[in-house]
C-alpha cells in the first residue's frame, strides 16, 4: 500500500464514522488549491469535486480552495 492509498483508506473510514454517528445530508471538505497531494488523495477516495472555488479570508488576504463533498 502507498501512502495515497492509505490516506484514501483513512478518508473513507472518517466518512463511514461520520455517516454512522451523525445526521448530516452532506460533508464537505475544502483544500487549497495549491495542495497537490491532499487533492489527489481526494480524487482517489469517494468525494467528487464540487465546481467553482470557495474564497476563504485569512490574515493577509484570501485563499482559493477547492470543495469535496459527499452525499450521504
Amino acid at each position: 500500500m502507498t501512502a495515497n492509498e492509505d490516506l484514501t483508506s483513512l478518508i473513507d473510514y472518517f466518512k463511514a464514522y461520520i455517516i454512522s454517528h451523525y445526521a448530516f445530508d452532506k460533508i464537505l471538505i475544502h483544500v487549497p488549491y495549491f495542495d497537490q497531494y491532499l487533492i489527489d488523495v481526494l480524487n482517489q477516495s469517494s468525494f467528487k469535486l464540487e465546481e467553482g472555488f470557495v474564497m476563504i479570508p485569512t490574515f493577509v488576504g484570501v485563499i482559493k480552495h477547492l470543495t469535496y463533498y459527499s452525499s450521504i
